[in-house]
């Protein structure tokens, strides 16, 4: 299939008194047609600004140590801001977390969408309008021209989130990444959400990148899933081996995290510990070692190399022979 992102050694640190850190190290992936892709982490581990980096749109005090990103092909990770209004929207886009503060307020919502076409595509406003209301419709709304005449504080926060996705998707992108789609959404609502994902799988002919914190719910919708801790890609492979063959200490303890209901009566549980801060992180040994339960004196010292099972990768020590 047909290479559309490609991220190689991409490492990106942030300046502290102390010196710079890395937020993320090392990164190495990559996306094809139709892949569908999970990026899973707790908050702190560098997800977003993984993405945030891969967009362009990285925090202006971010430093991009190291790595490569081609779009396409296309060397992108130093790209003017002309050269990244021509790619944004049109060959890559990406869904935030929070609509409500992504959306213009003041503007009506299907001109927001319209919007990206008006850049990218010499339409008439009657074409635009057409292919935005479809586009509306595609993403799970109804009486979309009435919506497409409303303000953002005029819908719930699922219909925020389908317009986001509708922006997104307006111009047909060969790259979408969704940075925590559903979380500031209920529980019913992101059902539909990630149902929603599932129907954009066989619409679809990008890859998606969806990054979120809570692996049950990627298990749903992606084949593929990257597991992330302290800035470092420490598990990957295919759904079903990631679930039922969790390989590092730290996948585990995300997947013995999840509340079940054959569990019930049971306290909940939890890794120990917490990510630790970005300044105070030293790139010496395995960042997971403080909280892991079968630490051993090498994991302090080495960071381990990538230990191969077919469809499964993992850094681990465990593993080293």
């Amino acid at each position: 299939m047909k290479n559309l992102l490609k991220v190689e050694n991409l490492s990106v640190a942030f300046p502290f008194d102390t010196g710079d850190k890395k937020a993320v190290i090392d990164m190495n992936f990559e996306l094809h047609e139709h892949d569908f892709v999970g990026l899973v982490g707790e908050s702190g581990c560098g997800k977003s600004v993984a993405a945030q980096t891969i967009m362009g749109l990285q925090h202006p005090k971010a430093i991009i140590k190291s790595g490569s990103i081609e779009l396409m092909e296309e060397e992108i990770i130093h790209s003017s801001p002309e050269k990244w209004q021509q790619l944004r929207g049109r060959k890559i886009s990406m869904i935030f977390q929070e609509p409500m503060n992504s959306l213009n307020p003041l503007m009506k919502v299907g001109r927001q969408i319209e919007e990206v076409l008006e850049i990218h595509f010499d339409f008439s406003k009657e074409r635009r309008k057409e292919i935005v209301v479809d586009t509306m419709k595609k993403v799970g709304l109804r009486n979309t021209e009435e919506i497409y005449e409303w303000y953002p504080h005029e819908l719930s926060g699922g219909m925020q989130q389908r317009i986001m996705i509708a922006m997104a998707l307006v111009a047909n992108p060969r790259v979408l990444i969704a940075d925590e789609p559903t979380t500031a959404i209920d529980a019913t609502i992101q059902t539909q959400i990630l149902k929603l994902f599932k129907d954009i799988e066989d619409l679809y002919r990008g890859a998606v990148l969806f990054i979120s914190h809570d692996l049950k719910l990627v298990s749903k919708i992606c084949k593929r899933i990257m597991v992330m801790y302290a800035g470092r890609i420490i598990e990957e492979g295919d759904i079903n081996a990631i679930i039922n063959t969790p390989k590092h200490p730290y996948t585990k303890g995300l997947l013995k995290a999840i509340p079940d209901y054959k569990k019930r009566g049971q306290p909940l549980y939890n890794i120990p510990g917490q990510v630790t801060p970005l300044k105070d992180r030293i790139e010496i040994g395995c960042p997971f070692y403080k909280r892991c339960e079968s630490r051993m004196k090498i994991c302090r010292e080495v960071f381990p190399k990538t230990s191969d099972f077919g469809n499964q990768k993992v850094c681990c020590h465990l593993y080293d022979n």
